[in-house]
């Protein structure tokens, strides 16, 4: 596995060598620091790197999804993975079909929700949010299924 692993990194060293010959250096993302450890050598973050992230200045990178550890109900200890399905800023709606519904019961309007992870496409951001909405939807593709409009906030 671990011979695997090191073909897999330098391939993909290579190939973003050569992404970034054809088109240049990447725009850098705003809020995100990308960390080298020598000019134009990227690396993987460090545990304690990893653990100091967080979200600052009001600027909110794109999340794809969160990972949750719910703290009560009959998931107590639970670890989810849920997508985002739309941002805006710090706000981030998720769809949760109906049929899950004691993962329904644990998001109440107004509940903060602490252990949470916020993936981006740069990093995994560790903080907390606050349900402000729930609501079934009556029609449509989802038509019976929830969405969840949930704030980022600051832990």
């Amino acid at each position: 596995i671990e011979s695997l692993m090191k073909e897999y990194f330098q391939n993909a060293r290579v190939c973003h060598g050569f992404c970034r010959a054809m088109i240049g250096p990447a725009e850098p993302v705003k809020g995100v620091e990308e960390v080298k450890d020598s000019e134009n050598e990227l690396r993987l973050r460090t545990l304690e790197e990893v653990e100091e992230l967080s979200i600052k200045d009001g600027i909110y990178p794109d999340i794809c999804s969160i990972i949750i550890t719910l703290d009560e109900g009959p998931l107590e200890g639970g670890t989810f993975v849920l997508d985002v399905g739309f941002q805006e800023k710090n706000l981030i709606t998720l769809f949760i079909e109906s049929h899950k519904k004691e993962l329904l019961e644990n998001f109440r309007i107004g509940k903060k929700l602490d252990n949470v992870q916020f993936k981006s496409t740069a990093a995994i951001y560790k903080g907390a949010g606050v349900v402000r909405e729930k609501e079934k939807m009556g029609s449509g593709i989802r038509g019976g299924d929830y969405r969840l409009d949930i704030s980022i906030i600051h832990p």
